[in-house]
């Protein structure tokens, strides 16, 4: 349930439909990243884990409505919904109609993921910097920020948690790469479907079901 609740964290937080210019800022960039109204995004995943030989693939939608809701409804190879709103996180199995909620506090384990979200959705640098050294870099074809969390154990000889978004010139981010302290990673291709009324609508219908509402 956390690793699924830190894949839609993370996800999420790259997929609203920013302008992002060759020659752009950070600062910019982030002044940017706020959706103004609800977006759908199309998304294939694949995910890198240790003790798997092979990949996890999966695919399905994305939807972001301002100020605070976001679903990741995967459509393969299983169907399930998770979703944040606000503070609560939902998780609903499709196959066998199972729903579970928690609630979000800064005590748990993904705290980090919890930082860069907040902090990249409401465009706050010094949040994102007291717990991640930050690279952006651009040239005439793409853009890229990279997260690089500080906190971790070296002691365990665990790597830093690292996110890497990229978007070409001019364009929204197109990928994501999420590599956890263990070495599992997990790569997002993205690619916008719908907005406005029509991304609300799905959402709405998406929603009712994740929470059980009639």
């Amino acid at each position: 349930m956390i690793q699924l609740n830190r894949t839609l964290l993370f996800s999420l937080l790259f997929i609203t439909p920013t302008l992002s210019y060759a020659k752009d800022s950070l600062e910019t960039v982030l002044a940017r990243m706020k959706p103004e109204t609800a977006i759908a995004i199309a998304y294939q995943e694949k995910r890198s884990m240790g003790l798997l030989a092979d990949d996890l693939n999966a695919s399905g939608y994305f939807y972001v409505s301002p100020p605070e809701t976001m679903l990741k409804e995967q459509l393969t190879p299983d169907a399930e919904i998770m979703g944040a709103v606000g503070k609560q996180l939902y998780y609903y199995k499709v196959d066998d109609k199972q729903r579970y909620q928690m609630q979000m506090n800064d005590s748990m384990p993904m705290n980090l993921h919890i930082t860069a979200f907040n902090g990249l959705m409401n465009g706050d640098l010094a949040a994102l910097e007291s717990v991640y050294h930050i690279e952006f870099n651009t040239d005439d074809k793409q853009w890229t920020i990279t997260l690089t969390a500080k906190d971790y154990d070296e002691e365990e000889e665990e790597q830093p948690l690292k996110v890497i978004m990229q978007g070409l010139a001019e364009k929204p981010a197109n990928n994501l790469v999420i590599i956890e302290a263990d070495g599992d990673s997990t790569e997002l291709s993205l690619k916008p479907e719908c907005t406005g009324k029509t991304a609300q609508e799905l959402m709405n219908s998406k929603l009712k079901i994740l929470t059980g509402q009639p």
